[in-house]
């Protein structure tokens, strides 16, 4: 059981682990807060690293249908109906065969209580301290390339911006599939991005969307990875500074977010860099519409980049990296990595 020092209304769970041919994980979580006691057991995953398909035990897949007095879950997260300050997470193996069993590295969750966006444009202040620019040489990719193609999956590339981001950070880091393991897909323009699709797609929520899978698909190649809020771009700068790329996810109008040119309800994309001035370098895999690896990197502003993050998730950031890299020191009260 851990405690929460602050009042909780969602609860995310992470995991790292190899989930061999013929195994598969449960993750669970249940809450307790003020008179309600714990709630229920609920299931936040079926997770395992290929479908039946390719050799995988069970489909993938959130589980829906989930709603009881404390709160309900909608694919990858759990919505509290009362604050709670106590949660378990709890990992369950299964195998068809008694010589494999998964391998589980790492168990991680975020509890959390964002708070409602309702601050006017001008309300968001401008960063501590203008320092030198940085930007981290992750390769563009484009789900636009994919546009109209394996339309089973989320209908195409027009939705997968989630897995072409994580793919973005497996090749920044030399851990994206190689050729043999791509050979299925049956062309050779960016297939990883379709390998990531067919590693995190959620068959319960019909999308490559789910943020856990997408880490999770990343730490079944090697790497650590978690889902967190980060509390503003001062954060998100420390990681970039340490040598780490994020993925966030944003929501914006053309309006809103100057340069983007379209309007999404939520998307995720690379964060790469800051300018001198602290705007915001990105690997957008939305590409501006064009199915074009150069239309990838863009420059937003600051201010109204940091308001679309907080809009489309309130914080929502992936953080993905080698075992052992060297992270920035978290903050010391209520720290939100490690």
């Amino acid at each position: 059981m851990t405690r929460s020092p602050f009042q909780a209304t969602e609860l995310i769970a992470s995991w790292n682990a190899t989930t061999p041919a013929c195994t598969w994980l449960v993750v669970q979580g249940r809450v307790r807060g003020g008179a309600a006691g714990w709630s229920p057991w609920f299931t936040l995953a079926r997770w395992s690293a290929g479908h039946p398909e390719g050799g995988g035990a069970v489909r993938r897949s959130s589980v829906t249908g989930q709603e009881f007095r404390q709160g309900r879950v909608v694919t990858d997260t759990f919505l509290a109906a009362a604050p709670f300050d106590r949660f378990q997470v709890r990992l369950t193996a299964h195998t068809q065969r008694h010589d494999r069993w998964p391998d589980v590295r790492l168990v991680a969750a975020l509890a959390s209580a964002p708070e409602p966006v309702a601050a006017p444009a001008g309300a968001v202040p401008p960063p501590s301290a203008a320092g030198p620019p940085v930007e981290l040489a992750v390769p563009p990719l484009s789900q636009r390339r994919h546009a109209g193609t394996f339309v089973h999956w989320g209908g195409g590339g027009g939705s997968w911006c989630s897995p072409t981001a994580t793919t973005m950070l497996l090749r920044y880091w030399g851990r994206s599939p190689d050729a043999v393991e791509t050979g299925w897909v049956g062309h050779d323009d960016d297939p990883e991005v379709v390998h990531a699709v067919s590693s995190v797609f959620d068959d319960a929520y019909g999308g490559a969307g789910n943020w856990a899978f997408n880490v999770a698909y990343a730490a079944e190649r090697g790497l650590r990875g978690y889902v967190t809020r980060l509390r503003g771009l001062a954060e998100a700068e420390l990681f970039l500074r340490a040598g780490v790329p994020l993925v966030l996810s944003v929501r914006f109008t053309p309006q809103d977010l100057p340069g983007a040119g379209y309007s999404t309800a939520g998307h995720l994309l690379a964060v790469i860099g800051l300018t001198a001035a602290g705007d915001v370098v990105c690997n957008d895999p939305g590409s501006r519409g064009e199915p074009d690896a150069d239309a990838v990197r863009i420059v937003f502003p600051r201010a109204p980049f940091e308001r679309a993050w907080a809009a489309g998730s309130r914080g929502i950031a992936y953080v993905v990296h080698p075992p052992g890299w060297a992270l920035p020191p978290p903050p010391a009260r209520e720290p939100n990595w490690g």
